[in-house]
Order: structure tokens, then sequence, then C-alpha cells
């Protein structure tokens, strides 16, 4: 009997102390976090300001130039959360990855960037011209998004795939008409001479979220340190609507660019910050939660649409459901946070 007992207090020890180191090691609120040089203002000023330290993080940058590199690491389990444009998120998910994007505070639009010398003031003298993207991305979208909904037919436009760092030379060269591409870039080619054109500023259909997205189970397994995490990057979208210059001037430092150019790209409607993240959870147009009467949320039928175009852009293997991207969004965790962020007022 004395044996038995003693058996219980031992396995009961055991498990206080497994609770313990588990419980522990749940508060570590470490996070690593793969990051871009793009225009996700809210992150770069949080960065800078040490918002996500003061939030109570553990954090560790991890920097990437290029999209495949970062989604390997993720699959690796090397970073928890990243951002970017969608076209990553979504090949991720075709590939089976437990992953969800959990926030966006940025609705972004991409720059269709002409030579002036063109001067193009109609969708119809896009006709014979030579225009640059980048395959597979979300300003190759829009740019085909914008030529369908023009009636322009395909093969009376010229659109070449280029690499990041050919388009410039190419268009400074002018061995390109023009240039579809996100920002910063649609700026740094603005500064050289180019001429936007094109419906590609504010609410006007073919803006995108500027999205975070990270490991399912890690998420789930270390909620706290999500929440803090979007609170850091609440507060700092807060800031940069009261102040937009302080936005700029951290994405300049990050993203290399002159802080003017950057403050144009908030000035110029090219990225549109929340005003908080309710506004994001269920506000947005493109808001994680569906409105009454929907099926499915605005940011879900973006993805659907952007994934359906990389399926038959040939960069995923297979078409992504309704159904299957609806379970790769995490509203959650921004419901939690907003939820807290109520009850603590």
């Amino acid at each position: 009997m004395m044996r038995r007992l003693l058996s219980i207090a031992c396995f009961v020890i055991f498990c206080a102390f497994v609770g313990l180191v588990n419980a522990a090691k749940a508060e570590t609120n470490e996070i690593r976090i793969g990051w871009q040089p793009a225009a996700f203002f809210e992150f770069f000023y949080a960065q800078q300001e040490k918002l996500f330290e003061k939030a109570g993080l553990k954090p560790t940058f991890v920097k990437f130039t290029t999209g495949p590199p970062m989604l390997a690491a993720m699959k690796a389990g090397d970073i928890d959360v990243t951002f970017g444009g969608m076209p990553p998120f979504i090949a991720g998910v075709a590939e089976g990855m437990d992953i969800s994007v959990f926030c966006f505070l940025e609705v972004g639009n991409t720059s269709l960037i002409m030579q002036s010398s063109e001067d193009i003031t109609s969708a119809n003298q896009l006709v014979g011209k030579k225009i640059a993207t980048i395959f597979g991305t979300s300003a190759h979208w829009t740019l085909m998004k914008y030529l369908a909904a023009e009636r322009i037919p395909l093969k009376d436009v010229s659109i070449v795939n280029m690499g990041i760092s050919s388009l410039m030379p190419a268009f400074t060269n002018k061995d390109v008409d023009g240039v579809s591409i996100y920002e910063p870039w649609g700026l740094k080619l603005m500064s050289v001479g180019g001429e936007p054109f094109g419906p590609f500023i504010g609410a006007s259909g073919y803006e995108q979220a500027a999205i975070y997205w990270g490991r399912r189970e890690w998420m789930a397994n270390n909620p706290q340190t999500v929440k803090m995490f979007l609170a850091a990057l609440d507060d700092s979208a807060r800031a940069i609507n009261a102040n937009p210059e302080v936005g700029a001037e951290a994405l300049a430092r990050y993203a290399g660019m002159d802080a003017a150019d950057a403050l144009k790209v908030l000035t110029l409607h090219k990225h549109v910050l929340v005003k908080d993240m309710r506004e994001a959870l269920e506000g947005s147009s493109l808001a994680f939660k569906p409105k009454p009467g929907e099926t499915y949320s605005g940011l879900v039928r973006l993805i659907k649409e952007m994934a359906d175009f990389l399926y038959h852009n040939g960069n995923i293997t297979h078409e992504l459901g309704y159904d299957e991207i609806t379970k790769a969004t995490a509203p959650e965790h921004m419901e939690a946070y907003v939820s807290s962020r109520s009850s603590a007022k």
C-alpha cells in the first residue's frame, strides 16, 4: 500500500514538474520572424522602435531577399512567422504546409510604371508595348487582371519575365516600355523618370492585403506570444496613422530607399493602413470574417482569385478550393487580441 502511495506521489510530482517545464517553455515569448525589404510600414516601425521587445517578446529577425528561401525556412521550422505578398503563402498552402494567415494591417496596390516618353493616357495605348514584371507575383496578377478588364488581348502586349535586380537597369536603359511591380520598387522607378499609369491606387478593386502568416501548430502552442506580436503591430499602425513620416523613415531605413519616396507610398495611397485591427478583422472589404449574407470572407475570396491565377499560370500544381483556403486563415488570433484590448479599456 505504502509503495503504491509512493508511486502515485512520484507520478503526481513528475506531472507537476512536466507542467512547470511546459509552462516555462510556453512563456519564453521567443519568436523568429522572417522578413524582406518590402513596404510593411508597421513592421519596420515596430522593429525600429523595439515595440516587439516592449510588448514582452524576444524576437529574432531573419532577413530574406526573395520568397522561396523564406518559404523553405518556414517549411523547415526555422522561422515562426513572416510577411509578404500572397503568392508565397499560396504556394505554401498548395504544397500542403500547415500554415495560416493571421493578420494584415495594410492594403496595398502594385504599380504600372511607363516610360515618360511613351505618353500613355489610355489603356489601348498599351497595345504593342513591352512590359516587364516578375511572373507569379502579385504585380503579374494585377497586370493580367487589368488587361482583361480593359479587354486587351495578351497577344497584343509583350509581357516579359524579369528578376527584381534586372528591372531597374532594363527600365533606365529603355529596354522595356513599362514595368508592373510592387512597392517600394514602383516609387524607385518613378524617381528615375517613370510615369505611373492605370487605376492602381487606393480602393480601386486591385488592392491586396499585405499579410502576415505563420506555422499553425506554433501559433496554436504560443497564443500569448502571437497576441504580443499583434499588440506591437497594432501600436505601430496607430503611431503611423497619427504621423506617417515616422513610418516612412523606418521603411526607408530597412528597405534602402529615400524617406521622401517612402512617404509617397502612403500619401499616394499605394498602401493604406487600416485604422485599427478591428477593421482588418471585420470592417474592411478584405476582412477576415464574412459579412452578413456572405459564405466566404473578402480575404478568402481574394486569396481564391489569386490562387486560381497562380494555378492557371503554372505556379502551383493544383487548384485550391474555398474550404482549403478558409482552413488556412486564422482570425481567432486577431479576435483574441481585439477582445483583450477592448476588455482592458
